[in-house]
């Protein structure tokens, strides 16, 4: 029988039951009075809703984040078809629907598709949330007006980098039908990885890029064919960014190409552009302000990353394609680098890339309303634990109960339940038991539940929103790392010749050694006034952020842990009374009681 099928124009018209016929025809069906077949020709055709429950099913899989694949939605119509008791002509082998029905079943939907998933770690969707965005675009409003940049595109620039391997990567090729290997030769395993600086201002302008290349020795040779005004530089420990490679980039490149006047430098929360006191300082003193842009959040609001870095990678490859069809004989090495990386950089580098990634993001022309929705699918769709009941199911009425011969319909799940007798059957007065309502949809639910997303066991403190130049953060900037350092070195003057002794040897035995602690009773502890935090000769530091007591700026209570008897701020642990550090010794050790158990 042909999979398509054109129908006759003097055929009857389809859908023409109502819902009570369908119903009666569920029920005469899953009680074995008459056949499908007799069904379909009596009421019409049998299963049109269950496919829009499956349908809206897949969607909520989807945004939930788990989208399913061709092989999990024919096992699920299978399933499903099982516990509605419908006959059917899936393998019961394989126990999924045929291949030519999922196919009849895509073109019957076409708002579902085939597509390519990319993957998404657990921290993207948790972090891209729409609290952390609006608070992004209030702090962003903030600082434009405040410096009135609200009608300068000029003064508006976004600075990321991005890596690219120095190798030609095959795409898709036209080839003889059939043939099962496809080869394209490649200069080599694996190229070597050049990070590329990329910034832009709002009104289209790209500043010229600049390469980093691990290794100690520069030549002459690695920027030629690069844009004219673009600069190399080498790094010795890998060919990625740090803190002195960044303040040099600002010294020497960003400072020279900025305008007069105050300019805004929209960037991620990366360790090498917000920890450096010396580069925030440079910035202040150049009328430069940084916006570090929250975590996880730079697949939607970094303008480089929307417009930008594709399109550049994708003439990359074509370009390193194309150098490896001319050059067959020869690899591509960090000599040749500059002239692929140029060619490509001047294709992408275009005035409507940058103008329509800063329109994308919503940071110019200023949009909160600019992100897109599907950003927050994942987020709006699960609580992380908490997910949203159907409502379409409470509207539907429940399915009448299937026959005995029917109870029993596949091994992977359970039948559906019926009302049994109460166990105390003797008693009279007792009330009946509760006969349990199925509806398709709370069915289907049962056959694929929705996954929860996990919650991941230790809680890195996520970055939001704020301006790094800051008199105020670059005030606690300097105090974290004065605190810390002395601290640090506070730790090292404790060590004694015999304790540094039998420390280099237990280090030789490869044996870890632990600072021992004392276990704590209430029955030990000491009164507030006796306590570190009301000492005037030691001044007490929170063990998270390291900020003194007597310089704190917070507006929050002070706690001892319960466990080590450090002090911190009420808004530093996330876990009650103890530290991050002691409450997560302790789940680990739960953790390593429970697995040995």
């Amino acid at each position: 029988m042909p999979r398509k099928y054109k129908r006759s124009v003097t055929a009857p018209s389809r859908a023409a039951w109502s819902e009570e016929q369908l119903r009666e025809a569920i029920e005469k069906v899953s009680t074995n009075k008459i056949s499908a077949r007799e069904a379909h020709r009596r009421y019409g055709v049998l299963g049109k809703d269950n496919e829009k429950r499956l349908v809206a099913h897949i969607q909520r899989l989807s945004a939930a984040g788990f989208a399913p694949d061709r092989q999990t939605v024919r096992t699920l119509a299978y399933k499903f078809a099982e516990k509605l008791h419908i006959q059917h002509t899936f393998s019961a082998e394989k126990e999924m629907a045929g291949f030519a029905w999922m196919q009849s079943f895509l073109e019957r939907h076409p708002e579902l598709s085939v597509r390519q998933a990319e993957g998404l770690s657990l921290s993207r969707p948790r972090g891209m949330n729409r609290d952390d965005v609006r608070q992004f675009f209030n702090l962003l409003n903030q600082v434009v007006t405040e410096y009135n940049l609200l009608e300068k595109p000029s003064h508006i620039f976004n600075m990321d980098e991005t890596g690219v391997q120095l190798i030609n990567k095959p795409g898709k090729v036209i080839t003889t039908k059939g043939t099962k290997d496809v080869h394209v030769l490649t200069s080599k395993e694996s190229g070597e990885n050049v990070s590329v600086f990329a910034c832009c201002s709002a009104d289209g302008r790209f500043i010229p890029p600049v390469l980093i290349f691990k290794g100690v020795n520069k030549r002459a040779e690695f920027s030629d064919g690069l844009p004219a005004g673009s600069k190399v530089y080498m790094n010795k420990k890998s060919s990625f960014i740090n803190s002195d490679l960044f303040l040099l980039w600002l010294k020497e490149h960003f400072i020279p190409n900025k305008p007069n006047g105050k300019c805004l430098l929209v960037l991620d929360g990366h360790t090498a552009h917000s920890t450096d006191i010396d580069m925030l300082q440079v910035a202040d003193d150049n009328d430069i302000i940084i916006l570090c842009l929250p975590s996880h959040c730079t697949q939607a609001l970094q303008p480089l990353d929307r417009s930008f870095f594709r399109p550049f990678k994708t003439y990359f490859n074509q370009e390193a394609q194309l150098w490896m069809k001319n050059h067959s004989n020869r690899n591509l090495t960090r000599y040749q680098a500059g002239d692929v990386i140029g060619k490509a950089w001047i294709r992408a580098a275009c005035i409507a890339n940058a103008i329509n990634g800063f329109k994308a993001c919503g940071i110019y022309p200023l949009d909160p309303n600019a992100i897109p929705d599907h950003f927050f699918s994942i987020a709006d769709a699960v609580d992380f634990g908490r997910i949203s009941e159907c409502t379409e199911s409470d509207n539907e009425e429940p399915l009448a109960p299937p026959s005995p011969r029917h109870t029993s319909v596949t091994p992977n799940f359970m039948p559906i339940e019926e009302s049994q007798p109460s166990v105390s059957g003797t008693n009279k007065n007792s009330a009946p038991s509760e006969t349990k309502e199925f509806t398709p949809t709370k069915l289907l639910h049962e056959v694929s539940p929705i996954p929860v997303a996990p919650i991941p066991l230790f809680k890195r403190r996520k970055q939001g929103a704020s301006v790094l130049t800051s008199p105020l953060n670059i005030e606690n900037l300097k105090v974290r790392i004065i605190n810390k350092t002395t601290k640090k070195c506070r730790n090292t003057e404790t060590l004694t010749c015999e304790s540094r002794g039998s420390l280099k040897k237990q280090v030789g035995k490869r044996s870890k050694v632990k600072k021992a602690r004392e276990k704590w009773s209430s029955s030990d502890e000491e009164p507030l006034s006796k306590q570190g935090r009301n000492d005037d000769n030691s001044d007490c530091e929170c063990v998270e952020c390291f900020e003194l007591y007597s310089k704190t700026t917070k507006t929050v209570g002070w706690l001892q842990c319960l466990e080590c008897k450090e002090w911190l701020h009420e808004t530093c642990t996330m876990y009650g009374e103890k530290c991050n550090r002691c409450s997560r010794t302790a789940m680990m050790k739960m953790k390593r009681t429970a697995t040995i158990s």
